[in-house]
């Protein structure tokens, strides 16, 4: 989650399998915030994973329409954004005007050492994952990250444990 620096929607397990949903908007090595409504709760790592079974959804947008996957080969707006990025990191990706929007060799080696350098399956290929975290590392403005996870939480009258707390603040009767 904190290589992919965007808010999730986790899904919890909580008695009985019902399922819980809350919002991560925050997260550091120890201790994470959860939306659930308006209000946000902090949470230190360890308590939450007891309940979390590593499903979560992830709302994302990619930077051009029908862009979900480039490769070698593809010629698209995509291909240009995608060196756009590379050349903003410091990674110059040489190519002639004409071109620049071709999926060429070139482009290939740099989306590989990119992929490396984040953790990602150095395949050349520009998926979701790669895309979320060129946008991440490029510092674009308009897409929403996590956040420091002790930043900005509402002050609220702690429960006893953190199931209850996902349980009360998830239920149908509170909406």
């Amino acid at each position: 989650m904190q290589r992919l620096n965007r808010p999730v929607i986790l899904e919890f397990s909580v008695g009985n399998d019902q399922r819980r949903y809350a919002t991560l908007v925050a997260l550091d090595e120890y201790r994470l915030t959860l939306a659930l409504g308006s209000k946000r709760f902090l949470f230190p790592l360890e308590q939450v994973l007891a309940f979390w079974r590593g499903r979560y959804i992830l709302l994302w947008k990619p930077p051009y329409r029908n862009m979900s996957l480039l490769s070698p080969g593809d010629s698209s707006a995509g291909v240009e954004w995608v060196r756009r990025q590379l050349n903003s990191l410091g990674m110059p990706v040489p190519a002639d005007a004409q071109n620049a929007g071709v999926y060429d060799e070139a482009l290939k080696k740099r989306v590989i050492a990119f992929q490396t350098s984040r953790g990602i399956a150095p395949d050349g290929l520009v998926g979701p994952h790669t895309m979320i975290h060129l946008n991440t590392a490029a510092h674009v403005a308009d897409i929403p990250k996590l956040e420091g996870a002790g930043g900005q939480v509402v002050p609220t009258p702690p429960l006893e444990t953190p199931e209850e707390q996902i349980v009360d603040g998830g239920s149908d009767s509170k909406r």
